[in-house]
């Protein structure tokens, strides 16, 4: 067995050079062979294991899934105890990948998640997706030192997730307070844009003032999302400590990979600050992070929290629809009835049917299905025509109606009401 050190601590022995190295070219002629037997999913040389413990012997390891009796196994799928003079030891291990589920590619774009400046070897957290102040121009937020560090310049490439690869890049480094420790860059809308951040699906509500006793939130790359609760306030500052009927897993609120994170007011989501550093002592008693209030950041960087009004696309596709010409008009309506609002496409001449006719694009499918393709009872129509969509007779189904603006007979404008 292994020796035991103070308090029953385990002592391993540091194996010689030549041990190893010879131990490893008999599992490299035996690796085929006991990779063969079932439930084998990995192959080492280590200490061997006796009732969970190591020992000093040298061993060949054979990794399986589940470890099971010998009894339970046919002759043919008992593994051997030793070959070429070394002993083998079967060992139960179960390995997980580690990797942060923030650090992968996210589209759309929400806050919370890794991102950093392709320029720099470190990164941080897209903390939230904003607005310029002027041109409504949608930008990315987090602190100075993720995306502008010492070295950092204007039209740097921001990337998300945090790789230098050219396809992620989400913007380029536009302006920033080093006071404040914030930045923000202009993204390039190769990606759909949420103003969600991972794990709070609404908007920030607006900026507000931090006020001692206010239980917040943050969601940050490294530790998710945590809650904590005011605990002192400066004149551009405040700190957070963790809220106890809320405690973070291990007591940490914030850590390295953090910085960036929006701080949001749990009752109404507004957001306090920009998350910029956490506690340096391991000792859960003395957990804090440290904030900058984003009423100051909004003003020096001159953004917004919200859109616009029509500030923001909800979606950008394609159709089923070939392009089409002024011999076409549109209209938007929940033709079948599923919630969802549908493209009415009117072709008023140069059609196959003679006539005007109806062409529904299924908003259910982002327009990419067709749930009608008819003719109508209306002649081929031009630019004298407008169209429009509503339930006139109150049956619950949309009609048309094509609104006749000149060359009348009656001398005035007419309307014309299809049944749906």
């Amino acid at each position: 067995m292994a020796a035991c050190g103070d308090e029953g601590e385990i002592s391993l022995r540091e194996v010689s050079q030549a041990e190893q190295d010879a131990a490893l070219d008999v599992l490299r002629r035996n690796e085929d062979r006991l990779r063969g037997f079932k439930g084998v999913h990995y192959i080492d040389i280590g200490f061997r294991y006796v009732n969970g413990q190591p020992t000093d012997e040298l061993a060949i390891r054979v990794h399986v899934h589940e470890k099971r009796l010998e009894s339970e196994l046919a002759a043919s799928e008992i593994v051997p105890e030793e070959v070429e003079g070394v002993p083998i030891d079967v060992i139960q291990s179960n390995p997980q990948l580690q990797q942060n589920p923030r650090d992968q590619r996210f589209d759309p774009l929400v806050g919370g998640i890794a991102a950093r400046n392709t320029r720099h070897p470190f990164f941080g957290t897209l903390g939230a997706v904003v607005f310029d102040a002027v041109s409504g121009a949608q930008m990315g937020l987090s602190n100075h030192h993720v995306f502008v560090g010492n070295t950092g310049q204007a039209g740097d490439n921001i990337a998300q997730p945090a790789t230098v690869n050219q396809a992620d890049v989400i913007g380029t480094l536009t302006r920033w307070s080093l006071q404040l420790d914030a930045a923000v860059c202009t993204l390039n809308n190769s990606r759909v844009i949420s103003t969600g951040i991972v794990d709070f699906p609404g908007d920030a509500t607006g900026a507000a003032e931090p006020l001692v006793g206010t239980g917040v939130a943050k969601s940050g790359r490294t530790t998710g999302t945590t809650f904590g609760i005011i605990d002192g306030v400066s004149s551009t500052e405040f700190t957070v400590v963790p809220d106890p009927n809320r405690p973070a897993p291990g007591g940490e609120i914030s850590m390295g990979g953090d910085s960036g994170s929006v701080w949001l007011r749990v009752a109404d989501s507004a957001a306090i600050g920009l998350h910029y550093a956490g506690e340096a002592d391991p000792d859960p008693a003395a957990e804090r992070a440290w904030a900058h209030r984003m009423v100051n950041i909004v003003q020096a960087l001159n953004i917004e929290l919200r859109p616009r009004f029509f500030g923001q696309f909800i979606l950008q596709t394609g159709t089923v629809l070939h392009e089409t010409d002024e011999t076409f008009a549109f209209a938007v309506t929940d033709w079948d009835g599923d919630g969802r609002p549908d493209l009415v496409a009117i072709k008023k001449s140069g059609t196959g049917t003679n006539s005007t006719e109806v062409h529904i694009l299924s908003g259910a499918s982002d327009f990419q299905q067709f749930i009608l393709q008819t003719g109508t009872v209306l002649h081929e129509t031009d630019e004298t025509f407008a169209f429009a969509v509503t339930d006139w007779d109150g049956d619950g189904r949309p009609d048309l109606v094509a609104i006749k603006k000149s060359g009348t007979g009656t001398n005035s404008t007419e309307v014309h009401i299809l049944r749906g």
